[in-house]
């Protein structure tokens, strides 16, 4: 998946292994949420990473966004719908229930994918709040954020099958 999907109720970004999801109003003010489509918009991945570092961000029209720096630089992002690059996948379907969890003897994590969740999070962020909630054998690794509902934020990496080494 090359796009973060932004609805007035969520912003979800997945590459199949690992997903992240979060509360717009948590990334974004209150003017900036208010104009978000009621069917939502597309950010490309890479256009995506340039919201990091900005200060403050703003519609220009319904297809542009206007991302500003402290160096007032100005980077303008074309936003996409569904109705031009197609369905964005329904997420909420592979998120295991946090609390419907099972012992497992052993499970594989590619640790990259754990950083990638990391390096989203950006700088500043208390590490030390994120839990890791193991809910069974060949079944997603969830991300809890101590203190937030994880049906609001949250994140899963995919575990891959461990084979035995003979």
């Amino acid at each position: 998946m090359n796009h973060v999907q932004v609805t007035k109720e969520t912003i979800a970004a997945t590459n199949g292994h690992i997903l992240m999801w979060d509360q717009p109003c948590n990334n974004f003010d209150d003017e900036f949420c208010s104009l978000i489509p009621d069917e939502g918009l597309l950010i490309h991945s890479e256009d995506w990473k340039k919201f990091d570092k900005s200060y403050w961000v703003k519609f220009r029209d319904q297809n542009t966004i206007e991302i500003y720096y402290r160096t007032k630089r100005k980077v303008l992002i074309e936003v996409e719908t569904e109705k031009t690059i197609g369905k964005f996948p329904n997420w909420r379907a592979v998120v295991p229930n946090i609390n419907d969890v099972s012992p497992i003897g052993e499970l594989g994590v590619n640790p990259t994918q754990y950083k990638s969740i990391i390096d989203a999070y950006g700088t500043g962020y208390n590490f030390q709040d994120l839990k890791l909630v193991f809910t069974g054998a060949n079944r997603a690794i969830c991300i809890k954020e101590n203190n937030v509902d994880f049906n609001l934020s949250g994140a899963i990496i995919m575990p891959y099958k461990v084979e035995e080494i003979i």
